[in-house]
């Protein structure tokens, strides 16, 4: 037993990935060690400082929260209107300038595919703000006080829907255009805006490096999303102890980081698999 015990330790000291793995833990705690002494500090720090100023920081978050919400019931009808002048402005130039291209210049189709490739990014952000701003409205809305108008709260209801529509009507036909126009500029693409199963045919017909590009990207926002829960944790919990924010606002944090996280190492182990048994 001691024989067998004494040759695995020679060959794990033997193993030279071993010794690298040790330098390199050795070289990264030092680094976590003084991170995670300055994160605490700094979240100590921050929690003395709310709890000094919760007054007059609860003062100024309650003036703001009321001119916010004088506002908030119309807030997808500006949403909507910015759209619009965007769609508009924008959207068509591009396409006059990719009917005037000569098919030479890559510079221009390049800067007309990287507006493009913002446009997508504005119409996700814009249905993102379009469930913010619904919800912000019926936030708003006083049904049931003792100074309530139920005409205005009525009136307030349908704005809010009706700005929703306009949003999500909006974001799908400019995403419609976008895809269409990157369609005629790349004909190899596949894929309609209106097809339930439109992003498994548009990654289908991308070649391999748009695919790389599109895991990468994919892997980076998963790193982002698991940073961003841990800040919006550190926020609720901070709200908790401090404002009363109870503790959903921090169980729905980790519930979305839980599903994140699971989600990932699932797929990785399916994918694992899968690639195993095509090497079979």
């Amino acid at each position: 037993m001691r024989n067998a015990k004494a040759m695995e330790k020679r060959k794990v000291a033997e193993n030279p990935k071993v010794m690298e793995n040790r330098r390199e833990d050795k070289k990264s705690l030092k680094k976590f060690i003084i991170l995670l002494v300055i994160a605490t500090v700094g979240g100590g720090i921050a929690g003395a400082a709310s709890a000094a100023m919760a007054e007059g920081v609860a003062g100024v978050a309650e003036r703001l929260l009321s001119a916010f919400l004088m506002a908030a019931p119309y807030g997808n009808l500006i949403l909507a209107l910015l759209l619009l002048i965007w769609h508009i402005a924008v959207f068509g130039n591009l396409r006059k300038r990719f009917l005037a291209w000569d098919g030479e210049d890559e510079e221009t189709i390049e800067g007309i595919e990287e507006k493009l490739s913002i446009g997508l990014i504005l119409t996700s952000v814009a249905s993102i703000l379009g469930f913010f701003f619904m919800g912000a409205g019926f936030y708003a809305i006083d049904f049931f006080g003792v100074d309530s108008d139920p005409t205005m709260a009525a009136i307030r209801v349908a704005v809010v829907f009706f700005g929703l529509i306009c949003v999500t009507a909006l974001t799908i036909v400019m995403q419609k255009n976008i895809v269409n126009l990157t369609k005629e500029i790349n004909p190899e693409k596949q894929g309609s805006v209106y097809d339930t199963g439109f992003q498994k045919k548009w990654i289908a017909s991308c070649d391999e490096m748009e695919r790389a590009q599109s895991y990468e990207a994919g892997f980076y926002a998963f790193q982002v999303g698991g940073y961003t829960c841990i800040i919006l944790f550190l926020v609720c919990f901070a709200g908790m102890l401090t404002w009363d924010w109870g503790l959903l606002p921090l169980t729905m944090v980790l519930l979305v980081w839980l599903v994140q996280t699971v989600t990932y190492g699932i797929k990785c182990m399916k994918l694992s698999d899968h690639e195993k048994k095509q090497g079979e």
